[in-house]
């Protein structure tokens, strides 16, 4: 491989979990919003399954909005349930 696109190891990626519903697009487009310095290595035609991109997108930023709102979505379920 040489390197020319987005990789990462199977041991670096963490299991990212949503309490909402995120469509593919706005996984893809969050996704594309970050910063790698290489291109993805695919396109809005042409994307990986929405596990891998919550997973990625999870493990690159565990504070971006989609996990951030999950969280509290939780914490405030488990309060009302206290």
């Amino acid at each position: 491989m040489t390197n020319k696109v987005f990789r990462i190891k199977i041991s670096d990626v963490k299991i990212g979990q949503l309490i909402q519903k995120a469509s593919s697009q706005k996984l893809l487009e969050s996704l594309e919003q970050l910063n790698i310095g290489k291109p993805w290595g695919f396109n809005q035609d042409h994307h990986p399954d929405n596990q891998w991109m919550v997973n990625v997108l999870f493990t690159l930023n565990p504070n971006h909005k989609l996990f951030r709102d999950s969280v509290h979505e939780c914490q405030s379920i488990l309060t009302q349930e206290a």
